[in-house]
């Protein structure tokens, strides 16, 4: 197996998807942290979204593969793996897959009998014949896409699932929510209205209590230039601004997510693994509370404790 395994990772189309896919992943890595941060708002990870849908908008092109591939024949170079050059359309001695991928033919693809009647926004997985041309700039740049089967259907396809991924899941009605919370949080009353429409009746606001909100709102910023969260904790009272108030406890209540609550029930499937079965349920509570409130528990002094457990009178010396 690890023969095998060895055979693998030194051939050529390995190294290269390797560098594609550890150029993709280490910018996802960024913007996952970032919007796993505990202090996070659903503005700034909307921010985030965007600037990572620009990015892989912006790589999406022959050049950006060229550069992946150069870096991938210096690996192959050093560890003395033979990368194939570019490949020509008229090149007969290229290796099977190759020859095969380039060789199928443009057939379109037909939408399944069984979704005829459906509205299918988005694609259906038929990333086989990605557009060599699109995302190559002029002519000759065009020519030498169109020769290559690793940019055809490994880059661009990665490229626009990606893309299409951050579409889905980070769509523009999410995006505009996102945009309302941060006008809420300065004060701006010029952004607030999909907010209003969406949690009018939660926040209690009839339609001709806009003008109150609004107003409500101008007056909170006539003073300041630019208002903070800081400004808004130690300024801002239901009795002075009772909507705007509602508002913004709303605006800082939507960004509130899970990831630290799975990470919890991630760590008690290993703290209480087959191998431990039979730890009592005190035990496992105190262990889960330890892995829990690691910024707490990260601060202990290990020998402070093994002092204070020494000095209950064990038989057991430990100092």
């Amino acid at each position: 197996m690890a023969a095998g395994l060895n055979q693998h990772i030194q051939r050529a189309e390995f190294v290269l998807s390797l560098m594609i896919f550890e150029d993709f992943l280490r910018m996802i890595h960024v913007a996952h942290k970032a919007l796993q941060g505990s202090s996070i708002t659903l503005a700034n990870a909307g921010a985030t979204v965007e600037r990572l849908k620009v990015h892989f908008s912006n790589r999406r092109s022959y050049k950006q593969f060229m550069t992946l591939y150069k870096q991938a024949d210096a690996l192959c170079e050093t560890h003395g793996i033979n990368l194939l050059p570019i490949p020509s359309t008229t090149d007969t001695a290229l290796p099977t897959l190759q020859r095969t991928s380039m060789a199928r033919s443009r057939r379109p693809t037909n939408t399944p009998l069984s979704l005829r009647d459906y509205l299918i926004p988005s694609t259906l997985g038929q990333h086989e014949y990605a557009d060599e041309v699109s995302g190559a700039g002029d002519s000759e740049e065009r020519k030498e896409a169109m020769q290559s089967p690793w940019y055809k259907q490994l880059y661009m396809p990665l490229c626009d699932s990606v893309i299409g991924q951050l579409e889905f899941r980070f769509n523009k009605e999410v995006m505009t929510m996102a945009k309302a919370v941060d006008a809420v949080l300065q004060c701006d009353n010029s952004g607030i209205q999909p907010l209003i429409d969406q949690y009018a009746d939660i926040l209690d606001i009839k339609a001709q209590q806009v003008q109150v909100l609004s107003a409500e709102m101008e007056l909170f910023s006539s003073t300041k230039d630019d208002v903070t969260i800081d400004v808004i904790q130690t300024e801002l009272t239901q009795a002075a601004y009772p909507h705007y108030y509602r508002l913004v406890q709303l605006a800082l209540t939507l960004p509130v997510g899970t990831a630290t609550a799975e990470r919890s029930f991630s760590a008690m499937r290993r703290i209480r693994n087959y191998l431990r079965s039979t730890m009592s349920d005190d035990r496992f509570s105190s262990l889960a509370l330890l892995n829990i409130e690691s910024d707490l528990t990260a601060a202990l002094v290990p020998d402070d404790l093994v002092r204070i457990y020494a000095d209950r009178g064990r038989r057991l010396k430990l100092k």
